[in-house]
């Protein structure tokens, strides 16, 4: 475990923060080693196995393990008063590691050549044309004129050109008839 808390500054005390199961382990093994070694007797090893089991902190930890080699703390306790903590300064931003961006679940839109306006603005023209009759005119010179352009830069909009063009056509048509039955009479 570091010494450095959350941003990069150190705890209050670091004595007082809470123990791991893994401090506790390292702990044990510095016990196993002074009781192999002949430096606790059999009763010593036993008691101090029990006390880093009820260990919370890391100074009770530090209580447990400070008088045999490797036992020192697991964290540089700082006295209070003792002198300043070291400065957190320059771990402050805390440095976020960059990960590579993750790769798309799926594979991006494959987008195609841009729609011509005219021929969009010919199919609305056709469209309209249908239900008030005067914009279907300037559908078929809007789609005729949308299809040079599309020969020209290599647009897309040929579908709606076509629609509009034949819509155009058709409202032209239904002109037509409308005024033939209207001058008739009927």
């Amino acid at each position: 475990m570091t010494l450095m808390s959350g941003y990069g500054f150190p705890p209050s005390d670091p004595g007082r923060m809470l123990a791991s199961t893994a401090d506790r382990e390292r702990a044990l093994d510095v016990l196993r080693a002074g009781f192999a070694e002949g430096r606790l007797t059999k009763e010593e090893h036993e008691e101090r196995v029990g006390r880093v089991y009820t260990s919370r902190t890391y100074a009770d930890l530090a209580a447990v393990t400070e008088d045999l080699p490797g036992g020192q703390p697991p964290v540089q306790l700082y006295p209070p008063g003792a002198g300043q903590y070291p400065s957190a300064v320059p771990q402050y931003p805390p440095v976020i590691p960059r990960y590579p961006p993750a790769a798309p679940a799926y594979p991006p839109p494959a987008y195609g050549p841009k729609t011509n306006q005219l021929a969009t603005a010919s199919l609305w023209c056709g469209i309209a044309g249908l239900i008030f009759g005067l914009t279907s005119i300037p559908a078929v010179f809007l789609s005729s004129a949308a299809f040079r352009q599309m020969r020209r830069t290599g647009e897309a909009g040929a579908g709606s050109a076509t629609a509009g063009l034949m819509l155009g056509l058709l409202g032209i048509v239904l002109l037509v008839v409308q005024a033939v039955v209207f001058h008739s009479g009927y």
